[in-house]
């Protein structure tokens, strides 16, 4: 469930930030990135899947090409 950020909680992390020399945009993406990182196995078994699925579709092509029959006929 999507959330809106609170404008006055956001202001007071950047002003807070900023006076100890951090950048939000920079802290922001660190926060990406931890989170891809955590992820990484949730991301992995999806490329993975996405692979099969590739590699299957096109060991198919030459069949459909053929009408099904595998030897071209």
């Amino acid at each position: 469930m999507a959330v809106k950020i609170d404008g006055v909680i956001k202001k007071r992390a950047q002003s807070l930030m900023a006076l100890n020399g951090q950048s939000y945009e920079e802290w922001l993406n660190e926060q990406h990135q931890k989170y891809l990182n955590e992820q990484a196995d949730v991301i992995d078994q999806l490329l993975k899947k996405e692979l099969e699925r590739k590699k299957r579709e096109n060991q198919q092509k030459p069949h459909q090409m053929y009408g099904g029959n595998s030897n071209g006929e």
